[in-house]
């Protein structure tokens, strides 16, 4: 990490606990990513010993926190699909929001059109947490194989 300091790269880590935030800032990271339970994908749990699942914490409970325990930027990631979401984040003291799933469905995205489809029909219950992928904990669609 500090090789890429040194060479002016920022440290971006990715978190899903307030305790998490905190060791991250204490190594060093220039900018802390709250990455709440509505993410889609691999969740960026730093130990799925204690948490097999992940964090269960949602992103307008798990931001105030993290901004409140820090000292460095905050980024909100997890189930923001669009203005409403940044607002609400930015509000509750994010300098930002990262998303992900929101732009799988885009013309330039490389996702398979059947996944796409099955993107854009689900619903708030069409996911689950699973460790079928990596052995990790991944929010997915709901399908044979998980």
């Amino acid at each position: 990490m500090q090789k890429a300091k040194s060479l002016g790269i920022k440290i971006m880590n990715m978190v899903t606990t307030v305790e998490e935030a905190i060791q991250a800032e204490k190594r060093g990271c220039d900018v802390i990513v709250g990455q709440a339970s509505e993410a889609g994908g691999h969740r960026g749990t730093f130990d799925v010993s204690s948490q097999p699942s992940g964090a269960n914490i949602g992103t307008m409970a798990l931001v105030p926190q993290i901004v409140d325990h820090v000292h460095i930027p905050v980024i909100a990631a997890g189930g923001i699909m669009d203005g409403r979401g940044l607002v609400a984040s930015l509000a509750l003291g994010a300098q930002g929001v990262q998303m992900g799933t929101r732009f799988l469905t885009s013309i330039e995205s490389g996702a398979h059109e059947v996944y796409k489809r099955a993107l854009l029909d689900s619903t708030e219950e069409s996911t689950v947490i699973t460790n079928a992928f990596s052995g990790r904990p991944a929010r997915g669609i709901k399908n044979d194989f998980i």
